[in-house]
């Protein structure tokens, strides 16, 4: 997951007598907040965009409408979160997500190989530990055929942007490969872009580079 700010001013769609959260001024201005990242898994760009409820409003016209409980995301984890997931984090509050929960990609992408999402620096409460429940079935659910081919493909992504972070880590620890300043400080910045939250998997990066001793060493504190 990844913080944003959400602003103050509500989309006019929400004050109307007939509101409505899918309008269009309520979608552009949740895909500009967030990205056009999806605020579970972290993809970008996908192509079927969802408003989902962090607190499912089972009816409730004030949390169906609320503008602090609307958020953009993709289909697959809006499906899986659905109205079962309650009380996860709100990545629009003061809290560092990121750094709540612990995120590592496989290298390996099949069914036995799973993404792990654990505890990270800030400890553990209720609503961190509901989310890490939310994002393993986010990141690793296969219980149906389309589950299993949603969650292939979803690695698939992530695992590209991973081999591109390996390859900048092993030009910068390669002796052989000479580098002046410039060219060593050009690719630390390009894992510190990695590392901001508009970059799709940011979570998964500054985890990454914040347990490997070289990469920690040399690009410093990424949180």
């Amino acid at each position: 997951m990844f913080s944003i700010i959400r602003p103050s001013d509500f989309p006019k769609s929400l004050t109307k007598s007939t509101k409505d959260y899918r309008a269009a001024d309520v979608v552009e201005v949740l895909q500009e907040i967030f990205f056009s990242k999806c605020y579970l898994c972290e993809r970008k760009g996908f192509p079927d965009v969802n408003i989902e409820h962090r607190d499912p409003h089972e009816g409730d016209l004030v949390k169906k409408y609320d503008w602090s409980n609307l958020f953009y995301a993709c289909v697959r984890c809006n499906g899986i979160k659905s109205n079962i997931h309650k009380n996860i984090l709100d990545c629009c509050q003061t809290l560092d997500v990121a750094q709540a929960i612990e995120l590592h990609c496989p290298i390996v992408n099949n069914d036995g190989h799973k993404v792990i999402v654990k505890i990270g620096n800030l400890g553990s409460n209720h609503e961190i530990e509901s989310t890490i429940k939310l994002l393993d079935l986010c990141f690793n659910d296969t219980n149906t055929a389309l589950k299993g081919i949603g969650r292939h493909t979803l690695i698939q992504q992530i695992q590209r942007y991973q081999t591109k972070l390996l390859i900048i880590k092993d030009e910068l620890l390669d002796d052989t490969l000479i580098l002046t300043a410039s060219e060593k400080n050009m690719r630390i910045d390009k894992l510190k872009v990695m590392c901001d939250p508009e970059f799709p998997f940011s979570a998964f990066w500054k985890w990454y580079i914040t347990r490997d001793v070289d990469l920690s060493k040399i690009v410093g504190n990424v949180f």
